[in-house]
């Protein structure tokens, strides 16, 4: 109690935040959340500071390390040998919003670096591409309605048209 007691008393009378190491950050927000998040949150700790055999040889970053001098290079750089050890932007993405979790968990008590930046790459984007017969189909329904006098259909024609050129 004492050691929290004087913790808190620095941060209130002198502004000064202790530091937290890596490991320590992660172990508190797993700490902080239950079931299936922190399951998740407990492997990401586990891939990202290389705390088990099965993740050795992989990137993993230094959990002695302090919160405080973390910047937005050392996430790039996170990313990069991600993208290296062949993982696809979704479990990375994964990864990084655990990494801004544990900055943002940390943020109030702990000394952090307020201006890390993760930035998440783009994952699995849906879409459709469609042949020319169904192209020219997909108009006939607001043509067909706009010629009744619906105008907002008549819109959305035009749109589709100018989208279309």
């Amino acid at each position: 109690m004492p050691v929290e007691y004087s913790e808190v008393m620095a941060i209130r009378q002198h502004g000064e935040k202790p530091e937290k190491t890596l490991r320590d950050a992660c172990a508190l927000t797993v700490a902080s959340v239950q079931s299936r998040t922190k399951e998740s949150y407990q492997y990401n700790m586990n891939k990202m500071l290389g705390l088990t055999n099965f993740f050795h040889g992989h990137c993993s970053l230094d959990p002695d390390r302090p919160l405080s001098p973390w910047t937005g290079g050392d996430v790039d750089h996170l990313r990069m040998a991600r993208r290296a050890e062949g993982m696809t932007a979704n479990t990375t993405r994964v990864e990084l919003r655990f990494l801004k979790r544990v900055n943002n968990f940390c943020k109030k008590k702990n000394k952090v670096n307020p201006d890390l930046d993760t930035e998440f790459d783009r994952g699995l984007v849906k879409c459709q591409v469609f042949s020319e017969t169904k192209e020219n189909a997909i108009p006939q329904f607001p043509n067909a309605k706009a010629s009744e006098g619906n105008a907002a259909y008549q819109k959305a024609a035009d749109l589709f048209d100018y989208l279309k050129k």
